[in-house]
């Protein structure tokens, strides 16, 4: 079997949610193991009762070094690209 791409996601709003609805549908393939956002709260919403054992953070050191993090999905509003 392959191995499952692990996702995180900076930015967790409108533009998130629609992106880890489209990931969630294949859990085959893709697992999120992380969210970071500017709001803690935002940041947890978004995993919800989905991703019980993704890190929610607003810390981009703690973010960075969740192991085995392959893949990020900036979902920012565009101008923060």
């Amino acid at each position: 079997m392959r191995n499952r791409i692990r996702l995180g996601f900076i930015g967790c709003g409108g533009h998130s949610a629609r992106h880890a609805d489209v990931v969630r549908k294949m859990p085959d393939s893709y697992k999120i193991v992380g969210a970071l956002d500017v709001q803690q709260n935002t940041a947890e919403k978004f995993l919800g009762t989905h991703d019980k054992s993704a890190l929610a953070t607003t810390d981009i050191s703690k973010f960075l070094v969740i192991e085995g993090m392959d893949a990020v999905i900036i979902a920012t509003p565009h101008k923060y690209h």
